[in-house]
């Protein structure tokens, strides 16, 4: 499967900070300068109201804030599809996947998203823009 996947164990380079992070993927796959590459994760960072984190490093981070991080680098990669894994079991602070909705409409994501996710936390999905096959 062309696809990046996000989950719990799949962490940040621990030695770069956020924008570090992002930039690296562009940098690396599609050969741009770093200050090229930066300054794009920097307004990618803006479009979701999170360029305070720019600078930090994935300990000084939210869980939610490591996952945008996350979906960032997914967002610039080559993969066609991007696989979200469990997400309530690793934003132990995530209420509603519309909070993840939210970040993917401002981002305008063009890319196929799919969230796997556990029968028990069937009801974290019902009522929102989801489909849930069983």
């Amino acid at each position: 499967m062309d696809a990046t996947i996000i989950k719990e164990h799949i962490p940040l380079i621990s030695n770069l900070d956020i924008i570090e992070n992002i930039a690296i993927i562009q940098e690396v796959h599609a050969h741009k300068q770093v200050v090229k590459a930066e300054a794009e994760a920097l307004e990618l960072l803006k479009l979701i109201s999170l360029e305070d984190i720019a600078h930090k490093r994935a300990p000084q981070c939210s869980e939610f804030e490591i996952f945008c991080a996350m979906l960032l680098r997914a967002m610039v990669g080559d993969c066609k599809r991007i696989v979200i894994v469990t997400p309530f079991s690793f934003i132990t602070t995530l209420t509603s996947i519309k909070d993840i909705a939210e970040i993917i409409y401002k981002l305008d994501i063009k890319k196929d998203i799919i969230i796997v996710d556990m029968k028990n936390n069937q009801s974290n999905y019902e009522g929102d823009s989801c489909n849930i096959v069983g």
